[in-house]
């Protein structure tokens, strides 16, 4: 769980870079599958990964070294999931309705 968190970070930090740099028609391809990656692309974000193996590589080592870095991670991962849980987002959702209807209450008319 924590390689793939790490493995995910990476995934991140690729999409961020290849976004923050100016890019040449060659790039235009590795700039897509990023892209696509962010948004959940397995496909696209494997392919990223052959593209980049030795970074991903010397990260995962990087990972299993350092039991500090891996805490952070664990714990990174632990609270972005807890994001997507269903009370979670259930409560979001009734706040949005309920900031809404406050700021446009219903009449009988509707």
């Amino acid at each position: 769980m924590v390689v793939a968190a790490a493995v995910a970070d990476l995934g991140f930090a690729i999409s961020w870079q290849v976004e923050e740099r100016t890019l040449s028609a060659s790039q235009m391809g590795e700039a897509e599958l990023a892209r696509a990656a962010a948004r959940g692309d397995r496909t696209a974000f494997g392919r990223l990964v052959d593209l980049h193996k030795r970074a991903v590589f010397g990260l995962c080592v990087r990972v299993l070294r350092d039991p500090e870095l891996r805490a952070r991670l664990s714990d990174a991962a632990r609270r972005d999931a807890a994001r997507y849980d269903i009370r979670e987002c259930v409560r979001q959702m009734e706040s949005l309705y309920e900031e809404v209807l406050a700021e446009n209450p219903l009449t009988a008319e509707c």
